[in-house]
């Protein structure tokens, strides 16, 4: 099923579209999300864990969703500069992300583009897991 890959599609697309109208904050919520959702289509579809026993499983108890995402799909890249750098952009987008969401400040033009630059070389990274 593609349900999570189009809704992938179209969250890193309303980041950019948010990102020029200048709505910075949902911009980085979406450039975050477009991530998880790619990160959610693959474990499904391409590594065949279901979604019904995906939040059951004790790592996703345990860690979150998120964490769990991210390390499973770590240990998929086999170039280790991917690997890292894969990583480190989740590890950044989360943050943008938690500040762009929850915090009291601003979230400016340039965070804006570094969620969506970050959220794109991963995308890339997720594109060419095998």
């Amino acid at each position: 099923m593609r349900i999570l890959l189009d809704k992938s599609l179209s969250n890193i697309e309303a980041a950019e579209f948010l990102h020029q109208e200048e709505f910075y904050a949902p911009s980085v919520h979406c450039s975050y999300y477009s991530c998880i959702q790619l990160m959610r289509h693959l474990i499904f579809n391409k590594y065949g864990i279901e979604e019904t026993e995906f939040d059951v499983r004790p790592e996703v108890q345990a860690n979150g969703s998120h964490n769990f995402l991210i390390s499973y799909l770590r240990d998929k890249i086999d170039n280790p500069i991917n690997g890292r750098s894969f990583s480190d952009n989740l590890r950044r987008l989360k943050i943008y992300r938690i500040n762009a969401d929850y915090k009291q400040m601003n979230v400016l033009k340039d965070d804006s583009t570094t969620s969506i630059s970050l959220a794109k070389a991963t995308r890339t990274i997720l594109s060419n897991i095998n």
